[in-house]
């Protein structure tokens, strides 16, 4: 079986830390039986698009990017079945340093939100095409964190599967924000309190429930929260720690992604170099079980990805360079003790399933 994918990298960065040697975008061709990949294609005249949005409906891949001074941008890209990408064109958006981004082709909007001005910033989107921006909406808020949580800093954009809503993980405030996309012009809600100095990065949907997983980069913690199908509300029922208590200092979480069976939630430990899997056990609650707790064969795994039939676990290793692969049960979600070669690329930092 051959599966394409897309990575997203650092190109440039300010911080002497990051060998940002990325080489852009890269599509990826990989075979599931022999481990094998072959590049496809690569866009270099694009800084640090380092989160991506695919859209096969429409055929479009979309990439929250850099400009100059730090401002952010939304690149697009149409991708032919053979993988060759062709540049559409790109937006500017006032925010800085855009990290994530969330396209609806059916609704005609792409959100973006941006971390160092803690913002949201919708465009029109008209037959797959980024018009200018025509929302932005700056948070407000901070945590107990001095150092990181000074401001708001929104971290990631997600349209929910219960409503027409979107939610916002803000790891400056402690908080994730609610949008009805009907009405973005009322009153902002601020849908769930995380405890002070966790800092939430990111959500992952539960494909069978009405329930969210919201991940900590702050705090290495991963909440179990329910939503309220009706009102959009968030309640959390469950929390544990995604590292052990002695490693809890250094561990720096980043993504987190459901396996497709809808057994098992995955997430990745930054600086601890870990991926934590968890067993999903369905009662009257969710209840999580960890089952796995693996060395992901790179520095720094930022973002992680399943392929979509489950066999495998995608790890996009910033510092060593490299995307790593490990075998996983399509059946019960959980690791084998096989992994398949890695990918050596610059500064991944993201994934993405085509």
């Amino acid at each position: 079986m051959m599966i394409k994918l897309a990575i997203g990298s650092y190109t440039k960065h300010q911080s002497p830390d990051i060998d940002a040697r990325g080489r852009g975008i890269s599509i990826v061709v990989w075979d599931n039986m022999t481990g094998e990949y072959r590049l496809l294609d690569e866009y270099g005249d694009i800084t640090n698009p380092t989160f991506l949005d695919w859209r096969p409906e429409i055929r479009r891949l979309y990439a929250v990017c850099a400009v100059e001074d730090g401002r952010g941008a939304v690149a697009a890209f149409s991708l032919s079945p053979d993988g060759a990408m062709e540049f559409l064109g790109r937006q500017e958006n006032p925010g800085r340093s855009g990290c994530h981004l969330t396209a609806l082709p059916d609704d005609g909007r792409i959100f973006t939100v941006s971390y160092t001005d803690g913002r949201l910033t919708g465009y029109g989107l008209d037959d797959g095409d980024v018009g200018p921006v025509n929302y932005t909406f700056t948070y407000s808020g901070s945590g107990p964190n001095a150092q990181r949580q000074e401001a708001p800093h929104a971290h990631q954009v997600l349209k929910s599967p219960y409503g027409n809503v979107i939610y916002v993980c803000d790891l400056g405030s402690d908080a994730v924000w609610m949008h009805r996309l009907d009405a973005m012009e009322e009153a902002t809600v601020r849908a769930l309190d995380i405890p002070a100095g966790c800092g939430p990065r990111h959500l992952a949907f539960d494909p069978l429930s009405p329930v969210a997983y919201v991940l900590c980069e702050l705090i290495p913690k991963l909440f179990v929260v329910s939503i309220n199908a009706s009102t959009g509300g968030m309640r959390i029922t469950q929390e544990y720690d995604t590292v052990p208590d002695d490693r809890a200092g250094k561990a720096a979480p980043a993504a987190v992604k459901l396996h497709p069976s809808g057994r098992s939630v995955a997430v990745s430990n930054r600086f601890d170099d870990t991926v934590t899997v968890y067993r999903i056990r369905r009662d009257k609650e969710v209840i999580l079980e960890e089952a796995a707790n693996f060395d992901c064969r790179g520095k720094a795994p930022r973002d992680i990805t399943f392929t979509p039939d489950g066999t495998a676990l995608f790890m996009a290793n910033q510092n060593s360079h490299s995307v790593t692969c490990r075998r996983f049960d399509p059946a019960t979600g959980l690791p084998k003790d096989e992994w398949a070669p890695s990918f050596e690329t610059g500064a991944p930092v993201c994934v993405v399933m085509l």
